[in-house]
């Protein structure tokens, strides 16, 4: 069967976007070491600094690796029309429109303030470099949502497989895709669990602030119910659509109050650095360095994509495909045994 080039092109674009992951990650890890084997002079940063350093570059190494392996695995599906690969790689747009549209805007922000970053004096040249790379992979990023959610597209991959012999043409996933990728995001939400309870980590629920045992109570409950939507709706539950609404829904409530109520949104953020300041002594006292008012924006805004993206655009979806997601439950109950 014959492959559209646009397939082709997507399939390379995943591994040259792997191999400059697999770069980044090396080059990160290398500059570590680095620095590590230089000797520390008079005005070497503290134990918690060079810490904190050590974890967030082999932590980013790591995802960098998982993420250039995920690209590799999808690109090769991509190219042998597998249907799975076809999710992977709207999942995969999907995340990359989500990072780089809060960067983009985090670059717009400080572009705009003009503020310098680093010490750097003008950020001009930096930021628009930065904010040149962020549409572009934005844009590709919407190009493949948009491709492969076509009609036609979406034929190529499912009759390329059923041809292959690997899925029978008789038995077409009964889940809709998009309940699908709710389903995983809700179950995703779990791997936050442990570090949120490890570290103490306060919650801020409708304008309440948490801590403790407390916070650790909420962070719970609030995983329960994330899991049971997700394998609800997996499942084809009619139970997990109630779930899955009321979890986006509250969501949805709560991120309405910080950026509503005012004060709500530098609550949180001084809760947040207070946290810090308890968690690393070394933090306390630490002024705020130039482009903090542009970053509490930028955060803001960044806040702000990750809701939309993660919460309205779910909860939409659920509410505007109610019928289709019922009659996949019926369809489903009707294969049962």
């Amino acid at each position: 069967m014959k492959r559209p080039i646009a397939v082709t092109l997507s399939g390379i674009l995943l591994f040259l976007i792997s191999l400059g992951s697999i770069l980044v990650a090396g080059t990160l890890v290398f500059v570590e070491r680095w620095l590590a084997a230089t000797p520390a002079g008079p005005a070497a940063p503290e134990p918690f600094s060079v810490a904190m350093m050590t974890y967030a570059v082999y932590g980013s190494s790591a995802f960098l690796a998982l993420g250039a392996a995920w690209m590799i695995a999808t690109g090769i599906g991509v190219l042998r029309l597998r249907s799975w690969a076809r999710v992977s790689i709207i999942v995969l747009a999907a995340l990359l429109a989500f990072f780089f549209g809060a960067q983009l805007a985090a670059s717009v922000t400080m572009l705009v303030s003009a503020s310098p970053i680093g010490g750097l004096g003008t950020p001009g040249l930096t930021l628009i470099l930065l904010l040149g790379v962020d549409v572009l992979f934005v844009a590709l990023a919407v190009w493949w949502i948009i491709y492969f959610n076509r009609r036609p597209v979406r034929a190529l991959f499912i009759s390329s497989q059923t041809a292959s012999g690997l899925h029978a043409a008789s038995s077409p996933s009964l889940r809709p895709l998009g309940i699908t990728l709710i389903a995983w995001l809700l179950l995703s939400g779990a791997t936050m669990l442990p570090f949120f309870l490890a570290l103490s980590v306060p919650a801020m629920i409708f304008g309440f602030t948490f801590r403790g045992g407390a916070a650790k109570a909420v962070y719970a409950a609030w995983t329960v119910l994330m899991v049971l939507s997700g394998y609800a709706l997996f499942k084809l539950r009619s139970l997990g659509y109630a779930l899955a609404v009321a979890t986006f829904l509250l969501s949805a409530v709560n991120m309405l109050v910080m950026y509503v109520v005012p004060g709500a949104f530098e609550t949180q953020q001084a809760e947040m650095s207070d946290w810090m300041r308890s968690r690393w002594p070394s933090m306390a006292g630490v002024p705020e360095g130039p482009g903090a008012r542009e970053g509490k924006i930028a955060g803001l805004v960044a806040g702000a994509l990750g809701g939309a993206c993660f919460v309205v655009a779910p909860l939409l979806y659920l509410l505007l495909y109610r019928t289709d997601y019922f009659a996949a439950v019926a369809r489903a109950r009707q294969r049962s045994p």
